[in-house]
């Protein structure tokens, strides 16, 4: 299953390894290795992780305070957000 990131996804991510990456280089890789492997959880079972509303899914980073927030398609999954779990909660819909 294919896996797509919107626009404002994709700032989150780079919004993040930035901060990270300030703090300790080595903070940015690791947060990055979590969020593929995060990536990759949802692929294998994109219907397993948490419901928010009625169509969109969460999916929290084990090591950080971020979780991914997708919709579910035929063919694809769409990431529609990196949140972080303490900033604008909800700020994605």
């Amino acid at each position: 299953m294919d896996v797509e990131y919107t626009a404002e996804a994709r700032l989150d991510v780079l919004n993040a390894l930035d901060y990270y990456e300030e703090q300790q280089k080595a903070l940015a890789v690791d947060f990055y290795n979590e969020l593929i492997a995060t990536e990759e959880a949802i692929r294998d079972m994109p219907d397993f992780w948490h419901l928010v509303g009625k169509k969109y899914r969460r999916k929290h980073l084990k090591r950080y305070p971020y979780s991914i927030v997708y919709l579910t398609r035929p063919d694809q999954i769409l990431i529609v957000a990196v949140a972080h779990s303490s900033r604008k909660p909800n700020y994605w819909r």
